[in-house]
C-alpha cells in the first residue's frame, strides 16, 4: 500500500518496551503423520541432504527416537554424505548402517536426543 503525505503530517512513534516471550507449539497433525522411514534413492546428495534436515526435523517434532535413511547401496555417494552430515547434527544422539533385514549397508538408523 502507498501513501502520499507531507513530511509535516508525520510523528515519530515513541518505542514501548515489549517483553519478549517464546512459544513453542506442537502441531498434532505433525505428529499424526510423522514417518519413520525416508527413502532418498535417485536423488543427488545436494536434494538428499535437504530431505534428511526435513525429515529429522519432522521425527524431532513427533518425538520419535529412531529414524531410518534408505539411500541404497549404489557407489556409495549418499550414505557418505549423509553419514558425514549425521556427524555434525547436534540433534543426532548416534547412527548406524542397518544390520540383516533392514536393509544392511543401503540402509542407516538414526537415533536422535
Amino acid at each position: 500500500m502507498k501513501i502520499k503525505a507531507n513530511l509535516s503530517d508525520l510523528q515519530m512513534e515513541k518505542a514501548t518496551p515489549q517483553k519478549q516471550t517464546s512459544v513453542v507449539t506442537r502441531s498434532s497433525s505433525a505428529v499424526r503423520n510423522a514417518k519413520t522411514e525416508i527413502d532418498l534413492r535417485g536423488m543427488s546428495l545436494d536434494e538428499a541432504l535437504i530431505e534428511v534436515d526435513r525429515f529429522i526435523d519432522q521425527g524431532l517434532l513427533a518425538n520419535l527416537q529412531m529414524l531410518t535413511v534408505i539411500h541404497g547401496k549404489g557407489t556409495g555417494v549418499l550414505r557418505k554424505g549423509i553419514t558425514d552430515y549425521l556427524r555434525q547434527h547436534r540433534m543426532v544422539k548416534s547412527f548406524r548402517a542397518g544390520g540383516l533385514g533392514e536393509g544392511d549397508t543401503g540402509v542407516t538408523i538414526i537415533t536422535l536426543k
